[in-house]
């Protein structure tokens, strides 16, 4: 998919990163605050994918990463106390829909840019359209 490779063309590995979650949760306090928290021992932080911006909101910490066999993988806290992450395909569902979307950009017109997303806002609604024909396998 040639938009979404141009969206964001990293790719990272998903399940490293779920096993470092779970590393940073077996850390003393002193240590986990040593590594500037969770997202950043675990490389959420450089790995999360622009469409992240667009998940719908939760109670739940979620994170979209591009997986190294280039699927969309959704990373979700299972509870907001826990320190358990779960991760599947992205599914058009997870994110902001077209009306949100829309209302969004409507009421800010650089509420992209800011997002860093770098698509055209055609683009980024092909991107999405395909996630809805197309579920990303895992």
């Amino acid at each position: 998919m040639y938009l979404l490779e141009q969206l964001d063309p990293k790719r990272h590995d998903a399940l490293a990163i779920l096993d470092a979650i779970g590393d940073f949760g077996q850390l003393s306090d002193a240590e986990q605050d040593d590594h500037l928290g969770l997202w950043a021992y675990s490389g959420m932080d450089e790995a999360q994918h622009p469409l992240t911006v667009l998940l719908r909101e939760g109670h739940n910490a979620t994170c979209v990463v591009r997986d190294l066999d280039g699927t969309l993988q959704f990373l979700w806290q299972e509870n907001s106390t826990s320190d358990r992450w779960s991760r599947g395909p992205l599914y058009r569902e997870h994110l902001m829909d077209d009306e949100e979307l829309g209302e969004a950009i409507e009421d800010d017109p650089r509420w992209l840019d800011e997002r860093e997303i770098s698509l055209p806002l055609d683009s980024l609604y092909e991107v999405l359209a395909r996630l809805r024909l197309r579920r990303v396998r895992s």
